[in-house]
């Protein structure tokens, strides 16, 4: 039997109390902001795999000049994740008065159980451990142990709540098939304008760090 920690993913239940009504202007807004994390934490994920390096926490760094750059890299990616699968997974179970969830855009909507949502609440499960929250697991799991994924299940799922909603609310649905698009092509060619978002340096002969 798996323990409460690993347990799949479970909805919350139908018929809780209902969003504040929010004007079609609103929604939209909030849904450039789901679209916005989504690409950037694509864009993000791109960049460190491409620098073909896994990021350790600053604890198990040692003379690694870069090392610091990548854990910030990595910081954002899986912040990214995380407020994103927090949204999809969502209504929390303590919704406070200014959350954005799925029940704002379409009360009771409910992300589907199946292999996704397990996966995107195994990937939360681990950011809370290696990121949100100081744990043990940050001292006795290896560097390895950190595993850089790619975002993409994020934007399939994203995808899937587009067409959740595309009925209810098609200017929103717009908004996020325009999002996953541009998440699909990050993740694939990284930023459209070629550039990357910062560059790693390493110490030079003098001990004055230059770029690399």
């Amino acid at each position: 039997m798996k323990s409460s920690a690993m347990a799949g993913y479970t909805p919350r239940p139908l018929g809780e109390k209902r969003c504040p009504s929010r004007q079609s202007s609103e929604l939209v807004q909030a849904a450039k902001a789901l679209g916005h994390t989504l690409v950037f934490g694509t864009e993000i994920s791109y960049e460190l795999q491409s620098l073909a390096k896994n990021p350790m926490h600053p604890y198990h760094a040692t003379a690694q000049p870069e090392s610091q750059q990548l854990f910030i890299l990595l910081q954002a990616m899986l912040i990214s994740e995380r407020w994103l699968i927090e949204f999809l997974l969502g209504p929390p179970k303590s919704k406070r008065p200014d959350d954005i969830c799925v029940d704002c855009f379409q009360h009771d909507w409910r992300f589907p159980q199946g292999p996704m949502a397990d996966q995107l609440k195994r990937r939360a499960e681990r950011a809370n451990k290696l990121v949100m929250h100081p744990t043990w697991q940050l001292i006795d799991f290896s560097p390895r142990a950190w595993t850089l994924d790619r975002v993409e299940t994020c934007i399939d799922a994203l995808d899937t709540f587009r067409a959740g909603v595309e009925a209810s609310q098609p200017a929103v649905a717009a908004v996020l098939r325009e999002h996953v698009a541009a998440g699909k092509h990050a993740s694939l060619n990284g930023r459209s304008d070629g550039l990357h978002w910062l560059t790693l340096v390493e110490p030079s002969v003098s001990g004055i760090q230059q770029p690399m």
